[in-house]
């Protein structure tokens, strides 16, 4: 369950001190052994909002599976339709058409009556963390179990263990105001963890933190996915976070799926221009020295600079020595970087071909671009 500051739930829940007990509800809460992580479906979604300059469709055909156990990346730019899609998949926002199916069940069209039991199963947290700061940390993790009706026994076990495994023990007693911004975020992702849900959203949990920060709540999330068996579903504009931590990535694009697959594979081989809009932000940029000098039209003088981008098993390929060998053009390297993402080689090589070499540059870059993940011709360079 989530809630908000603006919750309609919250004033009752605020006078409620859990003298009930919801029949079936255990004592011990904290992820039962060998429970099974959630899974996500979402078939033909369609959100298409009234708006007063007419109809603005947010999502339109959306088609996606979401695995058990998986953390799945959903990223774009402001606007894709990020916050509409993860809203669909906990209600918080109706669907205009299609169907989300949580473990199989359609929730599409449940009654508001059936959506807090849905959402028990569905735990959440908010990119600017959304505690009460008239309450404590403890406080604020048990709210959920208070607003389920939840004895105050049996709040305190599941609470203790929670800020025990975030990190946060320490704090229970403490306001949110003497908390950092990471801590703040603990604190929510305790929160969203406290009726030990299946699926686990993040909606921008770090676009708010710094980079330093940020990583810090991303090997929790990382931890928490292991040790709990849960499936996380994650939006972010930010590639940094999809490469760091998920398994599998969407890039959304004006309400639509453009490109979608394993990380590696989206990050190495991206076929999609708005991925490759994304990636810019991240990709490897010429040193002031090769920039400074760059022309768009070739010269006697000027090597021509091409980027080449390997990713997979093809990372293995000796291209360079295979161009030589074949063409008998002597390619110089310049700039470039190597990583790894998924236990996948993504590399990047800067390449200067100079300009009498044996064939035609339009051949080079045929072979170039049979060889490896993709091809940039950057422009041309005077050599010092």
């Amino acid at each position: 369950m989530f809630i908000t500051p603006n919750d309609p739930m919250l004033d009752s829940a605020l006078a409620f001190d859990g003298v009930k007990e919801p029949p079936g509800y255990p004592e011990e809460t904290f992820r039962k052994a060998g429970r099974r992580a959630g899974s996500v479906r979402l078939a033909g979604l369609r959100r298409v909002f009234e708006t007063p300059t007419g109809p603005l469709t947010a999502l339109d055909g959306i088609d996606l599976g979401i695995e058990p156990g998986e953390i799945f990346g959903i990223i774009g730019r402001s606007g894709a339709g990020k916050s509409t899609l993860i809203r669909s998949i906990n209600r918080l926002d109706r669907p205009t058409g299609g169907s989300v199916l949580v473990d199989g069940e359609d929730i599409t069209n449940l009654p508001e009556s059936a959506l807090p039991a849905v959402r028990q199963r569905i735990g959440m947290v908010f990119q600017h963390f959304n505690l009460l700061s008239a309450k404590t940390v403890a406080e604020n993790v048990a709210l959920p179990l208070k607003i389920a009706g939840v004895a105050r026994r049996h709040r305190e076990a599941p609470v203790a263990r929670l800020l025990d495994l975030v990190g946060l023990a320490d704090k229970r007693d403490v306001y949110p105001v003497q908390l950092s911004g990471g801590q703040k975020q603990r604190v929510g992702i305790a929160r969203a963890l406290v009726t030990d849900p299946d699926i686990l959203l993040c909606d921008e949990a770090t676009s708010a933190l710094d980079p330093e920060t940020m990583l810090s709540i991303l090997d929790l999330l990382k931890d928490i996915n292991r040790r709990l068996n849960l499936t996380i579903i994650l939006i972010t504009h930010e590639m940094t976070v999809i490469r760091e931590i998920c398994d599998r990535v969407a890039v959304l694009e004006a309400g639509r799926v453009v490109e979608s697959g394993p990380v590696w594979e989206v990050l190495g081989e991206p076929r999609a221009e708005a991925t490759r809009r994304l990636l810019r932000s991240t990709a490897l940029e010429l040193p002031e020295f090769l920039t400074a000098r760059l022309k768009s039209k070739p010269a006697p003088d000027r090597d021509a600079l091409i980027r080449l981008h390997y990713a997979g098993p093809r990372a293995f390929d000796p291209v360079l020595a295979d161009l030589a060998l074949e063409l008998g053009v002597r390619a110089s390297v310049v700039h470039g970087a190597v990583d790894t993402i998924q236990d996948h080689p993504i590399g990047v090589l800067v390449v200067a071909i100079p300009p009498d070499a044996p064939v035609p540059l339009e051949e080079t870059l045929l072979f170039l671009t049979r060889k490896v993940a993709r091809v940039e011709m950057l422009g041309h360079v005077t050599r010092r």
